[in-house]
């Protein structure tokens, strides 16, 4: 399922329902849901932007927390529900979702850093090198 499906889906429910997304190692959650584990858990949101289009707001953790997580949410009054039997898919609801602008922790574009990210990995430190002094040499020019 897509990122823009899940929100979708959440969105119809009103923001009252939510799902996290595993991903990878990871389960994620969109918008109102990253706010409700904001809330929860005490988890770092970060907005990206896509395509020009207004940001989206997301958070995760690594799926070994799945079990506190979901204690977490029953402790404050919510119910979950695994949507397969992979649990690929977890939906929640009866939590606060409610937008809090200050926790947004950074605004940034994954799809450059992440391109920026792999190039960095291959490159040996020489290469690393050779790069800080190139990009040193250009910023005496500007």
């Amino acid at each position: 399922m897509r990122e823009k499906e899940i929100i979708a889906m959440q969105e119809e429910a009103a923001d009252k329902v939510f799902y996290l997304q595993k991903v990878g190692m990871f389960y994620q959650a969109y918008n109102h849901a990253a706010f409700a584990l904001r809330h929860l858990m005490g988890y770092k949101i970060k907005q990206y932007t896509r395509r020009g289009k207004e940001g989206v707001c997301m958070a995760g953790f690594p799926v070994s927390l799945l079990d506190s997580v979901l204690e977490k949410v029953k402790e404050n009054g919510g119910s979950f529900s695994f949507m397969d039997e992979k649990k690929n898919l977890v939906s929640f609801m009866g939590v606060d979702g409610s937008e809090v602008e200050t926790v947004v922790a950074e605004k940034c574009c994954p799809d450059v850093l992440t391109l920026y990210h792999s190039y960095l990995e291959k490159l040996s430190c020489e290469d690393k090198l050779k790069l800080i002094v190139m990009l040193a040499e250009r910023m005496k020019t500007i």
